[in-house]
């Protein structure tokens, strides 16, 4: 099977503040937390939730809740019909 198309000209970032940089700054670790299930299963409920009661510790807290953060990326974000086609290499 043909290896789908990759770029050759992806490069890594360095930055000068670190992931523990960061977390000395807000005395916290850093975590990210995702969840998945069926529609109306509670899960932006339960995540509001958390939300406030981290915040309610002091805790920094971004959340990415719900449709919210793809209706922001849908509003900026153009997407094209292109034709690709692959060698069959079996």
């Amino acid at each position: 099977m043909a290896q789908p198309f990759m770029s050759t000209n992806i490069q890594c970032q360095s930055f000068k503040l670190t992931e523990a940089d960061r977390a000395k700054i807000k005395n916290q670790q850093p975590l990210c937390l995702g969840m998945t299930g069926v529609s109306d299963a509670g899960k932006s409920t339960l995540a509001n939730t958390l939300v406030e009661k981290l915040n309610s510790f002091g805790k920094y807290i971004n959340g990415f809740i719900g449709d919210n953060p793809r209706q922001d990326l849908n509003q900026r974000v153009s997407v094209k019909k292109i034709n690709l086609t692959f060698d069959n290499e079996d």
